[in-house]
């Protein structure tokens, strides 16, 4: 009957200590890299991004965007600014931003002779 009690007590104990856990606040962090490529309907960017200091070192990667309509403007070459935003593991863009935009492609020489 102890051993009941015992079991009872601890299976209320944590469901209070439970109940009782404030989630983790999200993290922001700006980021600047350069757009390799886009995709629309995914909503993702994908980034050759510098270091992103107290989260990540330099690479290239995708991102997911909180609001896909940021996304639609750009092109693979813009360069960009935003804000990581880490949330319960998961890390979002935001605030995206084109601080230079790609070059446009040449034109294709021509045949003429």
């Amino acid at each position: 009957m102890k051993s009941r009690r015992f079991i009872l007590f601890c299976l209320i104990a944590l469901t209070i200590w439970g109940c009782g856990q404030v989630s983790q606040p999200s993290q922001r962090y700006h980021m600047q890299g350069e757009v390799l490529a886009v995709d629309v309907p995914g909503n993702a960017i994908y980034i050759k991004h510098d270091d992103i200091p107290g989260y990540m070192k330099a690479m290239s990667m995708g991102y997911a965007v909180r609001n896909p309509s940021e996304i639609a403007p750009l092109h693979a070459g813009d360069k960009i600014q935003a804000d990581v935003v880490v949330e319960k593991g998961v890390a979002l863009l935001e605030k995206v931003r084109v601080t230079e935009r790609a070059a446009a492609n040449p034109a294709a020489p021509s045949d003429k002779r």
